[in-house]
């Protein structure tokens, strides 16, 4: 039998401490979590028969540009409303190629006294006319002719000619006859296939084009009859004040022409390079397309000036319009 250790009396003599006290009592558990079963997976089932469409579906349409994640968050003063820009420097003096000057769109032949100018076709049937011609920065809904060219070079090429302007129009539609002035002779041209069809006035075609006054094309609805062959007055433009860039608030000096592009007028325009000399320059209503005798829209066309010759081309203009009004001079007065 085995002896107990000797410090085992000791030990109960002295007491073991007490247990320590139980916890208070807490709320009672929860229960177990119910047991989660998970649904079955829905059965295969068999994709729908489809025919083929007889077209291929449409493209979508596309997504517009995502905003831009860094706009910042104070953009500054609104933008000032958009405007005309400013018109690009271009060249005073025209490159020489042989006897022929040259601009963009011009050609100028100083010994021949003439000059052409591309363009095209700019109305066949429409509404009243207020000009020939314009540059695309014009009035094109209401322009026979559509001038590829720089305003301010044509110019240019008219006074390389020996032609001078000579305003006379201070507003638009101004009712008043052009009795002073160099003119112009103005004739076009195009392609012999691109001539309308059963137009008996038309010109026989020489090397392949047809060449025609360009009043011949012009309805005259007063006279009932194509407007007069009278030429076009080198009224030569102006220079005008107009907002700048690119806030708009100052102004700068611009070539009116080359702004506005307006280049020959059939309604009095003083911002146009070449003018109507008749008192119906004064009415927007007057002048049509010549429907009958025009090529169709977009055609193009080589444009033909040269100065106009008293006594070759027409009587004077003192004798066509012997009692119109006289044109106010550069200062406002009367020839005197």
């Amino acid at each position: 039998m085995s002896r107990s250790p000797a410090w085992l009396p000791l030990l109960l003599l002295a007491g073991c401490p007490a247990d320590p006290p139980a916890p208070p009592p807490g709320p009672p558990p929860l229960p177990p979590p119910a047991a989660v079963t998970e649904a079955p997976p829905p059965a295969p089932t068999e994709p729908a028969a489809t025919t083929p469409p007889d077209e291929p579906a449409a493209p979508d349409e596309p997504l517009p540009d995502p905003w831009d994640a860094a706009k910042p968050v104070n953009p500054g003063p609104a933008r000032p409303p958009e405007g005309p820009a400013a018109p690009p420097e271009i060249a005073r003096e025209p490159v020489q190629d042989g006897p022929v000057s040259r601009f963009p769109g011009i050609r100028i032949y100083t010994e021949e006294k003439r000059l052409e100018v591309d363009g095209m076709i700019c109305l066949k049937n429409g509404p009243a006319l207020e000009l020939l011609g314009c540059t695309r920065r014009g009035k094109t809904h209401e322009s026979l002719l559509l001038f590829d060219c720089e305003p301010e070079q044509l110019y240019l090429a008219l006074v390389i000619l020996g032609l001078e302007a000579t305003p006379q129009v201070s507003e638009f539609g101004e009712p008043i006859a052009l009795t002073r002035g160099d003119r112009v002779v103005i004739e076009v041209s195009w392609k012999a296939e691109d001539a309308p069809e059963g137009d008996p006035s038309a010109p026989a075609p020489t090397d392949g084009r047809v060449r025609r006054r360009v009043e011949d094309l012009i309805w005259d609805r007063v006279r009932q009859a194509a407007k007069p062959r009278v030429g076009w007055v080198f009224t030569g433009s102006r220079h005008v004040e107009v907002p700048a860039p690119p806030d708009w608030k100052k102004t700068m000096r611009v070539f009116a022409a080359t702004y506005g592009g307006n280049i020959v007028a059939t309604y009095h325009d003083p911002d146009a390079i070449l003018d109507t000399p008749l008192l119906e320059g004064g009415d927007d209503t007057v002048y049509l397309p010549y429907s009958e005798r025009l090529p169709e829209r977009g055609t193009e066309v080589v444009i033909h000036m040269r100065p106009w010759v008293d006594g070759e081309d027409g009587p004077p203009l003192s004798e066509l319009i012997p009692d119109a009004p006289p044109a106010p001079d550069a200062n406002g007065e009367g020839p005197r």
